[in-house]
């Protein structure tokens, strides 16, 4: 059975690129957001972090001429990473359902590896859990970085980022390969 890519998804595919203005003016019409919160002018000298609460999801961007340019150029707006912290309080990015077909609820260390491969940081077992540090990072072949913060009993997800490793890369050129 094939997956369906789900907004979450389309998020991680744009983590680490630039050359994605319209596909931002896109997420933040679907949000509703004002017209210059993900890309405002003059650029922050620092990250740029958006909260979409109802959503469960915070995005980190940052423009690369910031110190520079009192307007920026729209095109060199990089998202750094995408965080997603279920359960949501609306619909909005799919109800359930994480980037990479995970499920908030029901996922375990053992569940995920089929889903992100097994190249991850630890393993974790009941040490780390009553410790408190349920988390884990999991490598990507594309350079993405999945962090997962597990929940009680190393049940369901309580948090995840996702990075990319390397230098941002010319979203246009993902679409060539």
């Amino acid at each position: 059975m094939t997956r369906k890519n789900t907004l979450a998804d389309d998020i991680c595919v744009h983590v680490g690129r630039f050359n994605i203005f319209d596909w931002l003016q896109n997420v933040g019409e679907y949000f509703a957001l004002p017209p210059d919160e993900l890309t405002p002018t003059p650029p922050p000298l620092t990250d740029h972090c958006i909260e979409i609460p109802k959503a469960g999801l915070s995005l980190t961007l940052k423009h690369p001429h910031a110190a520079h340019v009192t307007v920026a150029d729209p095109d060199r707006w990089i998202l750094t990473s995408a965080e997603f912290t279920p359960p949501w309080a609306d619909d909005s990015i799919g109800r359930g359902a994480l980037p990479f077909g995970l499920y908030p609820v029901q996922e375990r260390p053992a569940s995920i590896g089929g889903k992100l491969g097994n190249h991850r940081t630890t393993e974790l077992d009941d040490r780390d859990n009553a410790k408190g540090d349920r988390r884990q990072s999991y490598f990507l072949s594309n350079e993405l970085v999945v962090g997962i913060t597990w929940g009680e009993g190393l049940v369901g997800v309580e948090r995840m980022i996702v990075t990319r490793l390397g230098l941002a890369l010319d979203f246009r050129e993902t679409l060539i390969n």
